[in-house]
């Protein structure tokens, strides 16, 4: 798509990069944030550094183009928190921040139209996580489930469950895909609550003289 033909609402961004995280607090990375694992992992050596960037008014096309390019993007909401957006290959970011903000109830969502995924995460640790065939750029997640039937799944009477008998991956978990994701964002983060505060941008820099 050319710059033009976007619609600069954090809601297309959401549609066009189903890839998040919720933490309901601010401030996600200080500068010079070290991205650190409790066991080995390719963020050794790699740390948070916030961009020179001024946020005016919403340019999906700039942040799409800074995620495909291995940044991160970081929306403080008016009310109720931050959303972590990442590319494809950098969403092990999640994995150190659900660690590291394991006082806080957070929620990662992910979703195309191959499928979907979604953890409801507390104490550092899985509350409750679907997971259907999910494809993103050749890198596949297989189905999954953890925890109990969350809030959403017991109102709508709708619990997502694995049939192990299916012939195909993609027909253990059914009907799960971007849709069911975003009604899931909806639900915990609210489309209606996405008035900005603020958009910060972070690159993810490797220290090569070690620690």
């Amino acid at each position: 798509m050319s710059k033009n033909e976007y619609l600069n609402t954090i809601l297309e961004l959401l549609t066009l990069n189903l890839n998040v995280m919720f933490i309901p607090t601010y401030s996600i990375f200080s500068d010079g944030y070290k991205l650190e694992y409790s066991y080995m992992n390719i963020y050794k050596n790699f740390y948070v550094y916030q961009d020179n960037y001024v946020f005016n008014q919403f340019d999906t096309f700039f942040y799409v183009s800074v995620l495909e390019s291995g940044k991160c993007v970081v929306v403080e909401l008016e009310k109720g928190g931050s959303l972590i957006f990442v590319g494809d290959e950098t969403d092990d970011l999640f994995q150190i921040l659900q660690k590291h903000y394991s006082n806080n109830t957070s929620y990662v969502f992910k979703g195309n139209e191959t499928g979907g995924y979604f953890k409801i995460l507390k104490d550092g640790k899985i509350q409750r996580k679907i997971a259907s065939f999910l494809k993103i750029n050749g890198v596949v997640n297989y189905p999954e489930t953890r925890g109990k039937p969350c809030e959403y799944e017991i109102e709508r009477n709708k619990i997502y469950k694995m049939d192990m008998n299916a012939t195909y991956a993609k027909d253990i978990i059914k009907d799960f895909y971007q849709k069911e994701v975003l009604d899931l964002f909806d639900y915990y983060v609210g489309i209606s609550n996405l008035q900005i505060k603020d958009i910060s941008i972070y690159s993810i820099v490797e220290n090569k003289r070690g620690k």
